[in-house]
């Protein structure tokens, strides 16, 4: 039988293509370097690529041809062994999961190994193509002919249609029908070496983290911008443990500031904060004839539009991510600092332990919604001084938050039954039976107790419950500094007291703070048993304060940018 019509021939034009695809690996695997990782990684590669577009060409033949041709078969009660076995032995399959399992070893082995893997693929590589192509002349010479026998005319255009739309839709918009220059092939093989992962990426994840330990902020950024496995692992927690946006806005990316440091400069910037206009025209002070002036003005107006790029692309894209692991929070004399950013941040870092606004125009905002977000629980040292905006809803919504982890940890240790509304009103159906409960402490006791052993058991629970509830109410508090917090009250410190016991809290100022009664400090220095007498700071003028002999006064005296008792403000 002679050559089928065009319109009909349903395995020529996808064969011309497995042929050219065939043609190409032969010859790539005749240049190819088994013992060289590049070379035999690139090789496999474009192997994998081929045999995946092989099994698809496979499967498209069954569900369009080979299935149609099998059912007209048996319609007309004629069996044909070739049609009834083809593909049967999986081939293309086998092939597939051998490529595969040598793409796999590669990134362990040895030269020797893999040339010796290089070397099996080769064998069965040549093998495997002398069976496939006669395999694709079979196709052509019988069952091409049982098709035109068996279906007619018109539906075998519909048949080579339907193949050829379903192999369009597997190919990639630089794939073809017809034959490739060698420009085309060399520019494909390119594509195909660029998708081959450097061997810097094929290194353990673990290993990876290590070096990018020893990154700062903005290169593990651009380590994130490489591919989808390191932006992952730049965003591993355990890289972002300590941030500091003002420094970094100023060109300082590092992670190690040491905090000697970044004292000196706190005191160095601690001017009292103000607010910048940023559509303000700078050609307006130009006029006043003071160029320094204007200088330092538009020095400033950047500085303040990186350290709030910054802290915007932090909270958007880098917090929500790596929150949870980050410690260190140093924000202080940031000029672009609001209390909605601080607000977000404390949002996605609830471990922080470190929290450092100083000299920022943060107010009680950012502190909202502390509870809520478990947040500022584990806080080891807070300095809000020179925080002029602070009031003492921030020091109750920090009460609140430790309550908030107090309850939390008194369910999961098996507290009290006992329910409240939101007023604070014992709900119904909570109330212990009387005839199971000791009268005096209202723990639950068997019906048998005599009541010197209920007193006794009493006694031994209360001092159970006491001992225990310092222990969980136990805080991790360290440094507190409230110095020029001047709108602070004895609330405020009372709110602290609650929240108390600080067992190690050695350093408290409360310098400036013109509102606050020795009344209300000594309340509060009763829950901070390891305070540092020469650490406690309080104004001068207030009489009759904790530790009158021993502890320091006002540490604002000499600082012109904080509210001092002496200065009349």
């Amino acid at each position: 039988m002679g050559l089928p019509p065009a319109e009909i021939d349903v395995f020529s034009r996808p064969h011309s293509r497995i042929k050219r695809l065939v043609d190409s690996y032969s010859q790539r695997m005749s240049d190819t370097d088994f013992s060289n990782y590049s070379s035999l990684k690139t090789f496999l590669a474009i192997l994998r690529l081929t045999f995946k577009e092989f099994k698809t060409h496979e499967n498209i033949e069954n569900e369009c041809i080979m299935d149609k041709l099998k059912n007209r078969l048996d319609y007309h009660k004629v069996e044909i062994s070739e049609v009834a076995e083809v593909h049967s032995d999986d081939c293309l399959g086998k092939m597939k999961r051998l490529v595969d399992d040598g793409w796999a070893k590669t990134d362990t082995c040895s030269r020797h190994e893999m040339a010796v893997i290089g070397n099996q693929l080769a064998e069965a590589l040549t093998k495997f193509t002398e069976n496939f192509l006669p395999h694709m002349k079979e196709e052509e010479e019988i069952f091409q002919p049982l098709l035109m026998k068996y279906f007619t005319y018109d539906e075998l255009r519909e048949i080579r249609g339907n193949v050829l739309r379903q192999h369009s839709l597997f190919m990639t918009p630089d794939d073809s029908w017809e034959e490739k220059t060698d420009q085309e092939v060399e520019c494909q093989d390119k594509l195909v070496e660029e998708t081959v992962p450097a061997p810097i990426q094929l290194l353990p994840s673990e290993l990876t983290l290590k070096i990018f330990s020893h990154l700062g902020p903005k290169d593990l950024c651009q380590c994130q911008q490489t591919c989808s496995q390191w932006a992952g692992l730049a965003k591993d927690p355990s890289l972002w443990r300590t941030i500091y946006p003002v420094r970094w806005a100023q060109g300082e990316w590092r992670f190690d500031i040491p905090q000697d440091e970044l004292e000196a400069e706190d005191e160095t910037n601690s001017s009292p904060p103000h607010k910048v206009d940023e559509d303000a025209d700078i050609d307006e002070s130009e006029s006043s004839g003071d160029s320094d002036n204007s200088d330092s003005s538009r020095q400033s107006l950047r500085q303040i539009r990186r350290e709030v790029k910054i802290a915007l692309g932090m909270v958007k894209h880098l917090l929500p991510v790596v929150g949870r692991g980050v410690d260190v929070v140093h924000l202080a004399a940031s000029k672009g600092l609001t209390s909605g950013m601080v607000y977000k941040m404390l949002q996605y870092t609830p471990n922080v332990r470190y929290l450092n606004l100083s000299s920022t125009m943060v107010s009680d905002v950012a502190f909202k919604g502390l509870s809520r977000h478990n947040s500022c629980s584990k806080l080891e040292f807070l300095d809000l001084s020179g925080c002029v905006n602070i009031t003492d809803v921030t020091l109750q919504r920090l009460s609140e938050a430790s309550h908030r982890r107090q309850s939390n940890i008194d369910q999961q240790s098996g507290g009290s039954s006992l329910k409240f509304d939101k007023n604070g009103k014992q709900m119904l159906g909570t109330v212990p039976d009387a005839r199971k409960t000791c009268p005096k402490c209202g723990i639950p006791r068997s019906t048998n107790e005599s009541i010197v052993q209920e007193q006794e058991a009493c006694s031994v629970q209360k001092s159970n419950n006491s001992m225990g509830s310092d222990k969980l109410r136990t805080r991790t508090l360290k440094y507190l500094s409230l110095s020029g917090c001047y709108r602070i009250t004895d609330a405020g410190l009372r709110a602290l007291q609650r929240a108390g016991p600080y067992p190690h809290l050695s350093h408290l100022d409360l310098s400036g703070c013109l509102n606050v009664s020795a009344e209300g400090l000594r309340d509060l220095v009763k829950v901070c048993d390891s305070l540092d007498h020469q650490e406690f700071f309080y104004c001068d003028n207030i009489r009759g304060g904790p530790y009158p002999q021993t502890a320091s006064g006002c540490q604002n005296l000499q600082c012109s940018s904080r509210v001092c008792c002496r200065s009349g403000e």
